[in-house]
């Protein structure tokens, strides 16, 4: 990921949790085909995983190559019995764990809590905001532990019973020392593989890569929504590929593009290079683990898991709420709670088919036929009752027929798209034209980032017709304020064309934050974007441009 495999900055990769259960499923599988004593069942068993490396980074690249990117366990004693809904509340709030589960919590909750307070980042002067504050605050929850157990006199034995501290399994390591408590190739042992045993285990294999395949067209969207910068999704596809090949050739599981991760290490500032030392330390870490982990308070990675936990859960269900239309926010809290009830597997399907019929609804059910009187209609389709004037059709708009302004019998301004002068001032102000259709969705943002930053000249104007679009995502309206600022860099800008003031359409444009004004006849922020109801009151807004001779950016936007 790091190399080129995303284009995302600060893009990590590792195992999807998602998968742990069909990993285990696997293992289950052979199992119970050989026998717990058949010596060739963990090499068959890691055989199995490789195979899983492979298939998954087969599965991304055919998708890339086919270019189709458009379409928490808490630290708990050993003893205690393994969590489901059913003894969630009996475990999670027995006596015996109410401290851990405090000592956990309240960081974490606090953390989450001190990043968001303005008065802690005016109190502090904005420490709370530096990339060092979560990694400082994260390290005084052992220093604070250490101190509290120091002064109270603990015994190390009875913090390791109550949970409080790691356990290592000393009786696994063998007298060659420190290789092989990581070595896991040492496991693998082709000539005891049992092949025939894969057969048992298809279902759990062709699972776990199905769910990694279609995790990434999820998170990719996400993390470019979250971190506000654009993506092509082919390019992920094969960087993903690429990854879990890797993966395959040094024996290990399917990795993945992480959401949380790659969000936090970005925030983080990971390009810094401070990031060298965290490489150097996790390696020595990575070596040493046996050695350091039993002084370890267990609340350093439960706090991290619940902190991780905290923000994703706000940022799913609390921060969209305010982004989202109801019916896709009801999407979202049907998913999760399907997921914490049903399972992972169960919920992932049913998110699946109501995001479906999301789409359906508001592909079909919204967009009937609709009788409206004649002069609102010939106003919204830029026609006049003038002879010079033929029928104009997005089509005929989106082509090199640029139109052209020509004077009619009332004094007002007419189109006609079968002259070259039309073309001709929209080439004076530079001018390009882009036009959507339809519902516009989180697998149209690759064409439509394409599309409205396809050429590098400077100064350009681009048009962006809406006329045939009815509806618009919220991921797809935050790629249009990314493309707004981009063009920004190369003294660009972009006008909409064809948005009906109060439409549903304009609705989901401001739900999604982007920044519109339909005032055309003062100063206009050159942050702002320049907003039209009909294509005629757009190329009257250019015929403008062209007679003041002026450039765009930093000047009135009409008369």
């Amino acid at each position: 990921m790091t190399v080129g495999g995303s284009r995302f900055p600060g893009a990590l990769g590792a195992m999807l949790m998602e998968i742990l259960p069909f990993l285990r499923g696997v293992a289950s599988d052979i199992g119970g085909a050989l026998g717990d004593d058949h010596p060739g069942l963990i090499p068959t068993v890691m055989a199995a995983y490789v195979l899983t490396s492979f298939l998954t980074g087969f599965a991304f690249i055919v998708l890339g190559l086919l270019r189709l990117g458009t379409v928490v366990r808490l630290p708990f004693p050993p003893s205690t019995a393994p969590l489901t809904l059913g003894n969630v509340a009996t475990t999670l709030f027995a006596k015996e764990h109410l401290g851990l589960l405090a000592a956990s919590f309240f960081p974490a909750f606090n953390l989450s809590v001190s990043l968001r307070s303005k008065f802690l980042e005016a109190w502090t002067r904005g420490a709370v905001k530096s990339a060092y504050y979560i990694p400082v605050y994260l390290l005084s929850v052992p220093a604070l532990f250490w101190i509290v157990v120091g002064s109270l006199h603990i015994p190390h034995e009875h913090l390791v019973a109550a949970g409080w501290l790691f356990t290592i399994n000393t009786e696994s390591k063998s007298s060659t020392g420190l290789v092989s408590s990581w070595n896991y190739w040492t496991l693998f042992d082709f000539r005891l593989v049992e092949w025939r045993a894969l057969n048992n285990a298809i279902q759990n294999i062709v699972l776990l890569v199905v769910i990694g395949v279609l995790n990434l067209p999820i998170f990719v969207p996400s993390l470019a929504f979250s971190l506000d910068v654009a993506y092509n999704m082919n390019h992920e596809l094969l960087g993903q590929g690429i990854a879990n090949l890797f993966a395959g050739v040094v024996g290990t599981v399917p990795n993945i593009l992480q959401f949380s991760y790659s969000v936090y290490f970005t925030r983080a500032k990971g390009g810094r290079f401070e990031l060298w030392l965290v490489i150097l330390l996790t390696g020595g870490l990575f070596l040493s683990a046996s050695s350091l982990l039993p002084y370890i308070p267990t609340i350093l990675a439960s706090a991290l898991v619940l902190f991780l936990g905290i923000e994703l859960f706000l940022g799913a269900i609390w921060e969209t709420s305010a982004s989202l239309a109801p019916l896709e926010w009801a999407v979202v809290i049907g998913t999760l709670a399907a997921c914490t009830f049903l399972g992972f597997a169960e919920g992932f399907g049913i998110g699946i088919g109501a995001a479906t019929v999301v789409y359906l609804m508001y592909g079909v059910i919204d967009s009937p036929a609709r009788a409206e009187p004649l002069g609102e209609w010939s106003d919204g389709h830029d026609m006049e009752i003038s002879t010079k004037t033929p029928a104009f059709t997005p089509r005929q708009y989106s082509r090199a027929q640029t139109p052209e302004i020509i004077a009619s019998t009332d004094g007002q301004m007419s189109v006609d798209t079968r002259t070259a002068e039309g073309s001709q001032l929209l080439e004076h102000v530079n001018a390009r034209i882009v036009a959507l259709s339809g519902y516009i969705f989180f697998a149209s943002v690759p064409s439509m980032e394409n599309k409205l930053l396809a050429s590098k000249v400077p100064g350009e104007l681009v048009i962006l017709d809406v006329t045939g679009a009815h509806r618009i995502e919220t991921t797809a309206a935050g790629c249009l304020t990314r493309c707004v600022r981009e063009l920004e860099l190369k003294n660009s800008r972009i006008i909409v064309c064809g948005l009906a003031r109060n439409s549903g359409l304009h609705a989901d444009l401001v739900r999604g934050e982007v920044p519109l004004t339909f005032d055309a006849y003062g100063e206009v922020d050159e942050k702002q974007i320049l907003a039209f109801g009909t294509r005629r009151a757009c190329l009257l807004w250019c015929q403008h441009q062209r007679n003041k001779g002026m450039p765009l950016d930093h000047q009135p936007s009409g008369e």
